[in-house]
């Protein structure tokens, strides 16, 4: 729930708003497009960036949103970080699902923030498959794991990366996911950290299985992931679904991994 309410004076980002007590906050689990990285499609009248930054500022310039921090309340810069809402009752809406469920953002967790990973990765997932905004374009797409020098242009972006885990290995400690049948394919190092464990499904659950990725790729050699909440992987075939005391219908729809700890 909102904890407080402020006014939006200004809107300088595709996830960055400016209050009227001169603070400015990030909304975080919706992620822009960043123009320096991905370039813009020819039929988008705008910059991709920019065209979400507009939309944002049409849905909440002027008006008063709540605000609701889980987790890291601060980034390094200062600014705050929260889930905004705007309006009440029936009419409220929620800022960060209203630009993922349109395609305008696509779904990321930042780490000791990860409140609502599941939904933001839900409401991305219908974008997709309806072609929403910038999946309409091509400014957003899932790239192949089997075609690592593709992936190294996009090196230092936010990406979702899709293939099948052909193997599990160990390495420093962490457990790593192979994607494609050769060692130079793109990986997922699985990282715990102050004695944390994984949050989502065993590693071990993942073997054979079709999925999809999101973050910021890395490595030159050889691309990969790195995350520390299984939440931001999908599976892309089905699962045995979690016990549960009502038979769920099974879907060939991709599932985000449902978090343990929850």
């Amino acid at each position: 729930m909102p904890e407080v309410s402020r006014i939006v004076t200004g809107v300088t980002a595709g996830d960055a708003l400016l209050l009227d007590d001169g603070s400015e906050v990030v909304l975080i689990g919706a992620l822009p497009p960043v123009n320096l990285t991905e370039m813009k499609a020819p039929d988008t009248p705008w910059p991709p960036a920019e065209t979400t930054r507009l939309a944002l500022s049409a849905l909440v310039n002027g008006k008063a949103v709540g605000l609701a921090f889980s987790g890291r309340r601060l980034d390094r810069y200062g600014r705050q970080l929260a889930h905004a809402f705007v309006g009440t009752g029936a009419e409220q809406f929620w800022v960060q699902g209203r630009l993922i469920e349109t395609g305008l953002a696509r779904a990321y967790g930042l780490p000791g923030s990860q409140t609502c990973v599941d939904e933001l990765v839900s409401l991305e997932q219908t974008a997709r498959l309806a072609h929403l905004g910038h999946w309409a374009t091509g400014i957003f797409a899932d790239r192949a794991a089997d075609e690592p020098r593709t992936l190294s242009a996009f090196r230092d972006s936010f990406q979702t990366v899709e293939g099948r885990v052909e193997r599990l290995d160990r390495v420093r400690g962490h457990r790593l996911l192979q994607l494609g049948a050769e060692r130079t394919d793109f990986a997922v190092e699985l990282i715990t950290k102050r004695g944390r464990s994984l949050s989502g499904w065993n590693p071990e659950d993942l073997a054979g299985r079709r999925i999809r990725v999101h973050g910021w790729l890395e490595g030159s050699r050889r691309p990969r992931i790195t995350l520390d909440d299984m939440r931001m992987i999908e599976v892309l075939e089905d699962m045995t679904p979690a016990p549960s005391p009502e038979p769920q219908a099974q879907t060939s729809q991709a599932q985000p991994i449902p978090a343990a700890d929850r």
